[in-house]
């Protein structure tokens, strides 16, 4: 390990004068975020970023020490991301963002193995909502749900247990007045992809109004899911839905979409592409099994009331039930 250039015992060093970087998110001189994420992950240390067009944001990282290698795919869902090697257990390092040096300690990641985990970003759900996702994915085999709340500090009344992990993922949505539109949802997937895939044999990406069903009701995605243990990706398409608010069976379209519209997918621990919103990225190595036999109920609500129209008779009727929310 080379030797600081940032001494913490120097009164006058420019670490005492603010050089320390406190949390995970930096900014340029210019007030853009250029990362959002920052851990360490094994032997590895991670920096979540993204751009906003296919010039933008400019920047330049360099760790005292060590190469930095930068992962990226420059397009409308973008998926950026900075990675280096360490070694020695090494925890504090020395940071040129664009030439200025800063000290950085990133927090260092537990290493968790869940059997089949859900990740999901969300915003307006209210506690019962969020309950009854729990209640049904529970059901199906799911022992750890990573919820991300789109906002500052978590809402009051969410539903709280040894499985459900909250985060705040407090970025803009949608880039304004930028090429590139996709903001927090595309920065969720690669910080996703980074932080956790290994931790998980299988890892859902669905939102919260989506519910995975097969037609033998009690089946559990962990036992159909070792059918395919042969693939990286299952990928599901989507039926628009409907349940009532007070609860009860779930019914859907008898038809469906495509492979490509609003599709979703689960990844097998290891997978070695990319995460896009609605499916894997063309980039990367790994095999996709679509699988015909399980729907992705997208249940229609009032929040989204321009969806109303999707849901079409005639409707099928599942034996399985929501709670009321």
């Amino acid at each position: 390990m080379s030797s600081s250039l940032v001494k913490d015992n120097d009164a006058l060093s420019y670490y005492n004068r603010r050089g320390l970087i406190d949390g995970t998110v930096i900014r340029d001189d210019g007030g853009t975020i250029i990362v959002y994420d920052m851990f360490i992950r094994g032997e590895r240390l991670y920096f979540i970023s993204t751009f906003t067009s296919c010039v933008s944001p400019v920047f330049k990282l360099k760790i005292e020490g060590q190469k930095l290698n930068e992962v990226a795919l420059n397009e409308q869902e973008p998926m950026r991301y900075i990675v280096c090697d360490i070694k020695g257990g090494q925890r504090r390092f020395n940071l040129y963002v664009n030439g200025n040096i800063f000290v950085i300690e990133p927090p260092v990641l537990l290493m968790r193995r869940h059997s089949l985990a859900v990740f999901t970003l969300f915003k307006h759900e209210t506690g019962p909502q969020i309950q009854r996702f729990l209640e049904y994915y529970r059901m199906k085999g799911v022992d750890a749900f990573y919820l991300y709340y789109n906002g500052s500090s978590l809402p009051v009344g969410l539903p709280e247990d040894v499985d459900v992990f909250y985060r705040i993922w407090d970025f803009d949505y949608w880039n304004k007045d930028m090429e590139y539109m996709h903001g927090a949802q595309s920065i969720f997937l690669t910080m996703v992809r980074c932080r956790y895939v290994d931790d998980c044999d299988w890892l859902i990406l669905v939102d919260l109004d989506e519910f995975i069903y097969h037609p033998i009701e009690d089946l559990l995605l962990t036992e159909y899911l070792k059918r395919c243990a042969s693939f990286d990706v299952v990928r599901i398409r989507n039926y628009w839905s409907a349940c009532p608010d007070s609860g009860g069976p779930i019914t859907f379209n008898s038809v469906g979409g495509d492979w490509q519209d609003r599709t979703k997918c689960i990844y097998k621990r290891g997978f070695k592409g990319y995460f896009a919103i609605h499916g894997p990225k063309a980039a990367g190595s790994y095999k996709e099994w679509q699988a015909t036999d399980l729907k992705l109920l997208h249940v229609v609500s009032a929040k989204h009331p321009e969806r109303l129209a999707l849901v079409v008779a005639p409707l099928l009727k599942t034996g399985l039930t929501l709670t009321a929310f």
